[in-house]
């Protein structure tokens, strides 16, 4: 059953269809049909065969492929008005990868077969095929990408952050993560790959991206592709690339792990057994510093967390190496 024309946004949304008339995006309409995915249901597996066309109304399509290690990896996420398939559809290779949805989602279903017949019967289409494939070849030919803006979104209880910024790929834009409210919690701006600025809550910089991994993340992820984070409130610059930032942030998250097992009851007083604190590590001197100032004035570890502008893994590392020198100890 064709759909209701105000219900059809997600067509101009798309490359192929964009700039179609209306009589002609009916036509398409009429020969294609709606299907609904279940959270977690696959599009399409390697190996099928490529008889149809999909473009996606609603949510999200998380791609797959076996990379040359051997291993299943998340390759991209396609959005509301993304085509997928039109190419080998036209081709009839076998899909050598696999979509499925996290989250559910709704697409129109366009079979070869009633896409042929209508490519013959309506020149426009036809047309409008020859020049988006062409200009794809361009684009391959002299190695560019072109940009479109579009938002992606989609529940972490579904999506796996690392994942996520990793098949952002040369992406250029702000990832924002929203709490249940729908209230950002923290923002990480990214520019052809490389992370630029993060704010989390009030952490900036290097040490709010690493504050991500360090906790649970819940809520939604939304990618806002040409966004940046206003200049007054961003922070300094990180300049580092994502793959490497994620590695390093792991690693203190390994980290943290066993030391909060070793320093369970946050609110606890550690006491300072000396006027001064030595400490010989120049990299990380200045937030040793900050920590023992409040160590030095009673206050809890957990007020330490809460204020100084570090990740707590950075300040159950200094802790415990305060603790391990013997320079504070817990109070009675």
């Amino acid at each position: 059953m064709p759909e209701s024309w105000y219900d059809i946004e997600y067509l101009p949304k798309s490359e192929l269809y964009e700039q179609l008339t209306d009589s002609t995006t009916r036509a398409l309409l009429d020969v294609g049909s709606v299907i609904a995915l279940r959270p977690g249901q696959k599009l399409f597996s390697p190996g099928d065969p490529s008889d149809r066309m999909h473009i996606i109304r609603s949510g999200l399509i998380e791609i797959w492929r076996v990379g040359l290690d051997g291993k299943r990896q998340v390759v991209a996420y396609l959005g509301p008005g993304d085509a997928i398939g039109e190419t080998i559809m036209l081709t009839g290779s076998r899909r050598e990868s696999e979509g499925r949805a996290p989250e559910g989602a709704e697409l129109l279903e366009i079979r070869r077969e009633a896409f042929v017949d209508l490519c013959r019967r309506t020149p426009e289409l036809m047309m409008r095929l020859m020049v988006v494939f062409a200009h794809r070849l361009e684009a391959a030919y002299k190695r560019e990408t072109i940009e479109r803006r579009r938002q992606l979104k989609g529940s972490l209880q579904h999506f796996d952050l690392p994942t996520v910024l990793q098949t952002l790929g040369r992406a250029q834009g702000t990832l924002s993560i929203l709490n249940g409210l729908g209230n950002s919690v923290a923002e990480i701006e990214i520019q052809f790959g490389v992370l630029q600025y993060a704010r989390h809550g009030h952490l900036r910089g290097a040490e709010a991206f690493n504050q991500l991994f360090q906790a649970r993340a819940e809520g939604e992820f939304v990618f806002r592709e040409g966004v940046r984070l206003p200049a007054a409130d961003r922070g300094p610059l990180i300049a580092r690339p994502v793959d490497a930032s994620l590695i390093a942030a792991m690693a203190l998250v390994d980290e943290m792990r066993a030391l909060v097992d070793r320093f369970p009851e946050p609110n606890r007083i550690y006491v300072p057994r000396h006027d001064e604190m030595l400490w010989l590590e120049g990299d990380s001197t200045v937030a040793a510093n900050d920590l023992w100032s409040y160590l030095h004035r009673g206050m809890p570890f957990a007020r330490a967390l809460a204020e100084l502008p570090y990740s707590h893994a950075r300040l159950y590392i200094i802790l415990a190496k305060l603790v391990d020198s013997e320079q504070v100890s817990p109070a009675d």
